[in-house]
């Protein structure tokens, strides 16, 4: 059973909405570097109600678990003969960082120039709704020459993200975290009890060797001569000229765009039934399966697909059988 209670955009709470209103609540999903989560509330209300406002946000409860929270961005008002109904169409709550542009050129470490962006929107947005501290955005050591140019917050993030290849996440408290994955399995998973399937797919045609790269004032090929050797050359070409301005940060960008697309991908996903609180499972979490002949052991989840009797995940991409033989050459 849902609880859903209603809160401004700065968060002062309204009131809290009778389920007896509560028609049907649509599937969601979730996804790691800020993907917005969308879903849509139907109730039983007179297509006269005023009582949400665009941009209101709803906290979500599921048993009186805090699921996630969704910020409203359209309304749909329906009439029939028989019944009336309004519709919420919503996001999750990184979907305000999309609604304000950023403008900043950095050299800097990449976790000062996160906290910036986070401390900027803050500012802009007018109240500090989004945090993190030392141990959601530790210090990194390289430092990035970064040009933002009228981008929104969010893609401020995803941004920093590709070019240091750390991943981000804003978590059901509000909180930012842009680290490296956590050492330890959040969750322990194990098939014929709370796991109905896994399917793994080898994904070889995405394999992407060869960069030609083009930042601000140059164009530079990067090669991986191991994987040109396995599976021959695939080239891409990617126009960085208007973030990337110099060549350092352009080689940091290099070294984690082959490392994440020069080998095959694995691609796992798991079907997970409602004998595990798969509620509490969010992206950014790191897994184990246990019961398979298939070693997945600290792998992060990367995207959930929410329903009321199961969720399925999507796993990182884990490296291939060549890879491995090569590196242990």
């Amino acid at each position: 059973m849902y609880n859903i209670k209603i809160y401004n955009k700065d968060l002062v709470y309204q009131n809290t909405l009778s389920l007896k209103k509560v028609v049907n609540i649509s599937n969601f999903t979730a996804d790691i570097n800020g993907g917005v989560w969308n879903m849509n509330l139907t109730l039983n209300l007179k297509i006269t109600n005023t009582d949400f406002t665009i941009w209101d946000i709803l906290n979500v409860y599921f048993e009186w678990n805090y699921i996630y929270a969704w910020s409203i961005i359209d309304i749909r008002k329906s009439f029939w003969p028989s019944t009336e109904t309004i519709e919420l169409i919503m996001v999750w709550y990184s979907g305000l960082m999309t609604r304000l542009l950023k403008t900043e050129t950095y050299s800097d470490i990449a976790s000062n120039i996160a906290k910036d962006i986070v401390d900027d929107f803050n500012t802009e947005y007018g109240t500090a709704i989004l945090s993190y501290d030392t141990l959601s955005i530790p210090t990194t050591i390289w430092t990035i020459d970064l040009i933002l140019t009228d981008k929104n917050y969010l893609e401020c993030l995803q941004e920093l993200s590709d070019i240091v290849w750390l991943k981000f996440f804003i978590d059901i408290d509000w909180k930012v975290y842009f680290r490296e994955k956590a050492l330890y399995d959040n969750h322990k998973l194990t098939t014929k009890k709370d796991v109905d399937t896994l399917v793994i797919t080898e994904e070889w045609r995405s394999i992407e060797n060869s960069l030609i790269l083009k930042y601000s004032w140059w164009t530079k090929t990067y090669t991986d001569s191991w994987s040109i050797t396995s599976y021959w050359k695939k080239e891409v070409a990617l126009d960085k000229s208007s973030e990337l301005w110099n060549v350092t940060t352009a080689d940091i960008f290099w070294a984690n765009y082959l490392s994440e697309n020069a080998w095959v991908k694995e691609k796992i996903q798991i079907t997970v039934n409602n004998k595990y609180d798969y509620f509490a499972i969010k992206p950014w979490d790191t897994i184990k399966v246990r019961n398979t002949w298939y070693l997945i052991n600290n792998l992060q989840i990367v995207k959930i697909a929410y329903s009321y009797e199961k969720a399925i995940l999507e796993i990182e991409n884990s490296y291939s059988f060549a890879k491995e033989i090569f590196n242990n050459q």
